[in-house]
Parts: structure tokens; sequence; C-alpha cells
């Protein structure tokens, strides 16, 4: 994902690696949210792409973790 969309890479700026933080962190609000509603197929399918894309989620009580994968 980020190569294609160019969000992070070593030569970006602090900016540009806040706004790939920043949508990733939406994409995780927006799986809260229907897993809030019991929409578990919209969560999984979140879930389940981003951890495609080397994006390991972490539920947590209140919330969310996430990390890059190594």
């Amino acid at each position: 994902m980020f190569d294609i969309l160019g969000l992070m890479d070593d030569n970006n700026t602090g900016s540009e690696k806040e706004l790939s933080n920043n949508l990733i962190n939406m994409l995780l609000d927006i799986r809260l949210e229907a897993k809030s509603k019991k929409d578990f197929e919209t969560s999984d399918k979140i879930r389940d792409k981003l951890n495609k894309l080397g994006i390991e989620i972490k539920d947590k009580k209140d919330g969310f973790e996430w990390n890059l994968k190594q």
C-alpha cells in the first residue's frame, strides 16, 4: 500500500508519515465503528485487507494498536 500510494518511504517527510498514520487510524476507527454495530463482515474485511498490506492490528479493550510487519 505504501509503495503504491507513495505514502511512506525513507525520503518522505514527517508530515507525509503523519498523513499515512492518520489514514491507517481512520480506517481502524471505521473498523471499530463497524464492530460496535456488530457488522463483523466489514470489520473483518478491513482487518484482513490491512493485514495483507503489512499492517498488524491488535485489538484492545479501549481501541487498537497497529504496527508495520517487519
